[in-house]
């Protein structure tokens, strides 16, 4: 924050700083950076990606991964793939 030039103390900066980085670790991750500056889902989203998250972890690991992806969707129709541009 302060490389960007905001109008901010240095403490300012470490108190923000330390209230983003939520597991004390002194580093800011991907994960809490997103957590801290996106709103809670509202109930009726948060269905719609528990749904969505249920549907795509075929082996129902708690983890989706490209094994869990593969057979659900069939880029053959897809235009790069027809133009042969891009591979399935």
């Amino acid at each position: 924050m302060c490389d960007f030039r905001l109008p901010i103390s240095p403490e300012e900066c470490r108190k923000i700083f330390d209230k983003f980085d939520t597991n004390d670790d002194g580093e800011l991750s991907y994960d809490e950076l997103i957590a801290a500056v996106t709103k809670p889902l509202n109930p009726y989203r948060k269905d719609l990606v528990a749904k969505v998250f249920k549907k795509l972890d075929r082996d129902e690991s708690g983890f989706v991964d490209i094994k869990d992806i593969e057979g659900m969707y069939n880029a053959k129709a897809h235009p790069d793939v027809r133009s042969l541009k891009k591979t399935e």
